[in-house]
């Protein structure tokens, strides 16, 4: 998986570690901004100075193999990932 936040310039470096710590303990493997650091979106709405965070989450086709449906994607663990709108990673 690839987190895009525009080098820290669309999403708050917290938020974006929290995101890549969930992933790392579900067993992916996750990088940051390479190959893609984020398009339009991310850059167009992302402004973590008034809390208004973006990040792009990349996921490689090949981990959609043997998933009936690519939606179900992440619904088959047993964590979720939750950022609240403040940009604070919320607590379960």
């Amino acid at each position: 998986m690839v987190l895009g936040d525009r080098f820290g310039a669309a999403c708050a470096p917290a938020v974006t570690q929290k995101v890549e710590r969930e992933l790392t303990a579900m067993g992916y493997r996750v990088t940051r901004n390479a190959p893609y650091a984020g398009g339009y979106t991310t850059e167009h709405y992302g402004r973590p100075a008034r809390r208004t965070h973006a990040l792009q989450v990349e996921i490689n086709r090949c981990l959609a193999n043997g998933v009936q449906q690519k939606d179900d994607l992440l619904e088959h663990h047993d964590q979720q990932i939750v950022v609240t709108a403040r940009g604070q990673p919320a607590r379960e």
